[in-house]
């Protein structure tokens, strides 16, 4: 499409029409499967967290019963309108390959690795600990094989406003898994509360866009597709939810996110650009590391008396903090991150501008 179309209307015209045709196409998908027309999808089941005391309480019982994973559903749409209406490459084709993978992933944790229905006590946290080894397995193949085709495809310079550090190929592959797998899982931990994942992400990518769009080149457009697509998603997911987009969404979304880092040439600027998303999301995953790090060490006693003190007693994703122990409504949590993701935006923004002014003339 996008060879028939390339003769008669710029990129950017071409790729609108693949931005609106998505959104469109998105926005009559996700009404059929709400009004039960398509099937197929698993249902939600809520989040449970554990209390210091060891009692468990559901933290989204409101999504109970909600169809899930329609991540599968706007993100395929996205890859499909990418490919007809930006130009095509094998290192674009190679990063949707990994994309889907990631994807299945995800799916497979709404559908299958969360099926916990009949496992108590030990049962349970003996299923929950072979799914984690089993994840973190998958996790660590979905990083390392885009980590190393970049590299690959791209030099391994990385630019710090002007500049230009050139990076060994081996410690960039490395440096790459790590940022692929903190936006994975970032953007993965803050889908917890309707409209937030999907809002901040649509901030991010923006900033991307705006600051780096000659970097871009072609991500660029496939940028505004992405922004069309999961804006049709979020009609049906802002405020009261409807669907939600599960693992099977928010995990190839924090892939893309790092892809839209890394082909700035600024990967760095993913520490304030997406700084809301590790705050909210990954803060989590270190905390986790650091109890079970010291738990092997000092003992479970210990580990226990850690987490009471500090910053240790803040429950994390940090959305979950603000509903269960500051007792924020779902408005006020989304429209405080909301506010959050513009500020870090503009900063970013003003920040780039200030040291690299001509890379926004």
């Amino acid at each position: 499409m996008y060879n028939l179309l390339h003769p008669y209307l710029s990129d950017l015209a071409i790729a609108g029409i693949g931005a609106a045709l998505s959104f469109i196409v998105t926005y009559i998908i996700d009404v059929l499967f709400i009004k039960g027309r398509l099937t197929g999808l698993p249902v939600d089941h809520g989040k449970v967290v554990t209390r210091e005391d060891g009692t468990q309480i559901s933290i989204n019982a409101e999504s109970n019963n909600k169809v899930t994973s329609i991540g599968t559903v706007f993100f395929v749409y996205f890859i499909l309108f990418s490919l007809l209406f930006t130009p095509i490459s094998y290192e674009y084709a190679a990063y949707v390959a990994v994309a889907i993978f990631t994807m299945v992933i995800g799916y497979l944790d709404d559908a299958v690795f969360g099926a916990k229905k009949g496992l108590e006590g030990k049962e349970l946290a003996k299923y929950e600990k072979k799914m984690e080894y089993l994840n973190g397995v998958l996790e660590l193949v979905g990083a390392f094989v885009p980590a190393l085709m970049f590299a690959l495809w791209n030099d391994t310079d990385i630019h710090i406003f002007r500049l230009t550090v050139h990076v060994p190929f081996a410690v960039y592959i490395l440096l790459a898994m790590l940022l692929i797998w903190v936006s994975v899982n970032a953007v993965n931990g803050t889908d917890g509360v309707d409209g937030l994942s999907g809002t901040v992400y649509l901030i991010n990518i923006a900033t991307y866009l705006i600051i780096f769009h000659e970097e871009l080149g072609d991500y660029t457009l496939r940028g505004l597709i992405l922004q069309a697509t999961v804006l049709a998603y979020l009609f049906h997911n802002f405020g009261e939810s409807r669907i939600l987009m599960g693992d099977a969404g928010s995990r190839p979304l924090g892939f893309f996110l790092a892809l839209f880092a890394m082909k700035s040439g600024h990967p760095i600027s993913f520490l304030l650009i997406s700084s809301v998303f590790i705050f909210d999301g990954f803060l989590g995953v270190v905390k986790l590391a650091i109890l079970r790090i010291y738990e092997k060490l000092f003992g479970h006693e210990k580990k226990e008396a850690l987490r009471k003190k500090g910053l240790f007693k803040i429950a994390f994703p940090f959305h979950v903090h603000l509903k269960t122990n500051c007792g924020w409504e779902k408005k006020k949590v989304v429209c405080f991150f909301i506010i959050l993701s513009l500020f870090v935006a503009v900063l970013s923004v003003f920040i780039f501008w200030l040291f690299m002014s001509d890379t926004l003339l």
